[in-house]
């Protein structure tokens, strides 16, 4: 199995082999220790708060109620959700 650490401009592949980005970024990027956000919910993120002032509580709530999370919910993977 391979164990890949992601950075900003680069990614390393088994703890030896750094990579380097060329212009083209992942579709995902890691914005915690644990957390990861497809790059098109962070731009949603941004314009939402920039242009609509919508705050990140109601951005969340928002998020919540437009996605169908009542299959995760049930097994116990979202609380609070549904």
């Amino acid at each position: 199995m391979s164990c890949v650490s992601y950075h900003h401009d680069y990614y390393v592949k088994n703890s030896s082999t750094r990579y380097y980005y060329n212009g083209h970024f992942s579709d995902v990027l890691q914005i915690g220790k644990h957390q990861f956000a497809e790059v098109g919910l962070i731009k949603l993120w941004t314009y939402n708060m920039n242009i609509a002032w919508m705050s990140a509580s109601n951005f969340a709530n928002t998020y919540t109620l437009s996605h169908d999370f009542s299959k995760y919910h049930a097994s116990g993977i979202v609380a609070g959700a549904g």
